[in-house]
């Protein structure tokens, strides 16, 4: 059995301009990781995507509720999407 697989971990909100953490180069590790996710569906390998969600009320830091940049939607999961 193959062992393959893409495990994308923390492209969140977060840490894109306009985020409580903008990080240095996001933009740029995003578009790889959008490539790297879309050989991946291509060749119907399993993807998981792994990501901190505050559940505290009065959180400020990686909640659900903030708006998504546009450079995000291209790692977003696919609503269903098996992959065996």
């Amino acid at each position: 059995m193959d062992k393959t697989a893409l495990i994308l971990v923390d492209i969140q909100n977060d840490y894109f301009p306009g985020g409580k953490m903008t990080l240095e180069g996001v933009e740029p590790a995003c578009a790889n990781a959008a490539r790297l996710l879309q050989h991946f569906r291509d060749k119907r390998l399993p993807i998981f995507h792994i990501r901190h969600l505050a559940v505290q009320p009065n959180a400020t830091f990686f909640c659900r509720i903030r708006p998504e940049p546009r450079s995000t939607r291209r790692w977003r999961p696919c609503p269903v999407r098996p992959w065996w």
